[in-house]
């Protein structure tokens, strides 16, 4: 291992991000990028990549600096054709988890079986191809529309990017917030047993993002939101009303405000903002259907651990690969032991056009040494998305399974928030991301559920920690340590 650490010390290296994610989905993401020009027409591959144990997405400064490059020197319509491939993908990973959904896997023989898996993984790698450039497009985009708008104090064209870019299509997290607050109407009623059981039908996978099959929503959790929501004196039917009274007020800002700035139609801040709209919509529609193919797909995945005397969570650990070799022998390709070291601590690691898994808790300790904290601030900035001062106690969350530690009143700290965090977001008196930009998931809900927000801090989640008191003012974009 000393090649790969002395090789990892020569590099320059940058945080994207962090996504506490399981070893079988980096493998698909990372071994995607072999596809990457060919799925998403942009002349690039990273060559290096560290994937830590605390869910960190580092690259070299060089692979990003050039990405962020291309993307600068692409055309605006080149954004829409980005968009019609990430459609076509995603799209067609969610149609071959719903037919594994369908199928009963269990009468396979092994071949079928095995190039079943094959498939599953092959569309799977092209589809998570659009999960990383989202984030710089997202910013590119707002850059073009910023740099369009007529001169005014920051914090206002802010404001106005933030109206212009608002998505007119609902996600499956807006959907779901329908469904519950008509469950929430029926609760105590006969319908309401019939009601909970579709609920959970179309919206459980929500919980069981990134391959946690077992954090699927249960009954019992769906009352327990249903009698927090009644605890807190919320009524559900004005809470319906006020999901269509935001789209209805953000349709009017718009129109009000596109005669302000006189946007002509077809002009390219026009066309602009249209892209921005859809991609809006587009950064967590793919997510939804990416992580939401692992769920549908569940039962391919029980039969291959069930046919190698495996649990099915541990198959989580291995890279797509092994779970094909898996599938293909019937027994595990790693050990017990190497299991439990990779439960214990996992890194993956991409370099000259290899994967390799550190794990155990020495190599853990290694990888940090290489990424040391700097000294932490009492004070951070960011960008506020919807304002309000409040104080509370600091809660970080970087899994799914850290979610319900988030009690009524806390500040909800993330990398950034998905639909499976709304749950927590609906206890949370504010929510503090260190990513994000203007069409994020936080930025949305914030805007849907009237909380303070403020996004894009780039080191809350380090800077913090649970337990802090802090005081989030999004009227400013600071977010401040009491105590």
């Amino acid at each position: 291992m000393k090649e790969v650490y002395d090789k990892i010390k020569s590099l320059k290296w940058r945080k994207l991000a962090i996504r506490k994610e399981a070893i079988i989905f980096l493998s698909m993401t990372e071994k995607g990028y072999e596809l990457f020009k060919e799925t998403t027409n942009i002349d690039w591959k990273p060559k290096y990549m560290i994937r830590s144990h605390i869910g960190e997405l580092i690259n070299t400064e060089e692979d990003i600096k050039l990405l962020r490059t291309i993307l600068k020197e692409r055309k605006d319509i080149q954004f829409m054709d980005f968009r019609k491939r990430a459609l076509k993908y995603v799209t067609r990973l969610d149609k071959t988890a719903i037919k594994i959904q369908r199928t009963n896997v269990s009468k396979l023989k092994k071949e079928q079986l095995v190039n079943l898996i094959q498939e599953y993984f092959e569309t799977a790698r092209r589809a998570q191809n659009f999960l990383l450039p989202m984030i710089p497009i997202d910013r590119e985009l707002s850059n073009r529309i910023l740099s369009l708008l007529p001169n005014a104090a920051e914090e206002t064209k802010q404001e106005w990017l933030r109206i212009l870019t608002f998505p007119k299509k609902e996600n499956e997290h807006t959907k779901e917030e329908r469904s519950f607050y008509n469950l929430v109407k029926n609760y105590k009623k006969r319908s309401f047993k019939k009601l909970l059981k579709k609920h959970l039908k179309e919206f459980s996978w929500i919980g069981a993002r990134g391959y946690s099959w077992d954090n699927e929503w249960t009954e019992k959790e769906i009352v327990d939101r249903i009698e927090f929501f009644l605890k807190q004196g919320r009524n559900p039917k004005k809470e319906l009303l006020e999901l269509d009274k935001i789209r209805k007020d953000m349709g009017k800002k718009m129109k009000k405000l596109v005669k302000h700035l006189d946007i002509k139609k077809n002009s390219r801040l026009h066309k602009l903002t249209m892209i921005a709209k859809e991609y809006a919509f587009l950064r967590t529609w793919r997510t939804d259907k990416i992580y939401g193919a692992g769920y549908k797909a569940k039962n391919l995945f029980s039969e291959i651990a069930k046919r190698a005397n495996m649990n099915r969570n541990d198959l989580k650990y291995l890279t797509y690969e092994e779970v094909f070799k898996t599938a293909k022998d019937s027994k595990s390709p790693i050990t017990k032991a190497e299991l439990e070291r990779r439960k214990e601590c996992s890194v993956l690691i991409t370099f000259d056009n290899k994967q390799i898994v550190l794990s155990g808790k020495k190599a853990g300790e290694e990888i940090s040494k290489l990424f040391k904290q700097k000294k932490k601030k009492k004070t951070i900035k960011g960008i506020s998305v919807f304002k309000g001062k409040v104080k509370g106690t600091a809660k970080i969350v970087i899994s799914s399974e850290q979610i319900s530690k988030v009690k009524e009143g806390d500040i909800l700290i993330a990398a950034m928030t998905h639909p499976n965090y709304v749950p927590a977001m609906e206890k949370a008196a504010a929510f503090v991301t260190d990513e994000g930009g203007i069409l994020c998931h936080a930025s949305i809900i914030a805007r849907e559920l009237k909380k303070p927000c403020i996004i894009s801090t780039k080191i809350a989640t380090q800077n913090f920690k649970d337990g802090d008191m802090i005081e989030v003012d999004a009227n400013k974009g600071i977010v401040k340590k009491i105590k």
